[in-house]
């Protein structure tokens, strides 16, 4: 079973980029952004300076880290328009925040 079928069609043909330039990796989906951390490909992992002026132009952060023999990339990226508030909710639980407050001090 694929663990990305969820994905969009620009999803998938971004995991198909990633798994070109990563020997292994994991994809974190944090509601607001994703990071995607592993280990480059050797023969990447030789091109880092073109790697890091290509991400300089991204919107999004990035760190390489040598760990014995092997170079990680992480990259992680804002989600736009995923940032759901459920404002009755917060409201919900203030009100009642207040109400078991003024009980208790009763």
């Amino acid at each position: 079973m694929n663990p990305y079928h969820h994905l969009s069609s620009a999803g998938k043909e971004i995991e198909a980029y990633l798994a070109v330039l990563y020997s292994r990796y994991r994809i974190l989906d944090l509601r607001t952004e994703w990071v995607i951390r592993g280990v480059l490909e050797p023969r990447f992992a030789r091109m880092r300076r073109l790697i890091e002026r290509y991400l300089k132009s991204f919107n999004g952060r990035y760190n390489f880290e040598t760990v014995g023999d092997d170079i990680y990339l992480t990259i992680s990226a804002s989600v736009g328009g995923r940032q759901e508030q459920n404002w009755k909710l917060h409201l919900g639980l203030f009100l009642i925040t207040i109400f078991t407050t003024m009980l208790a001090g009763s």
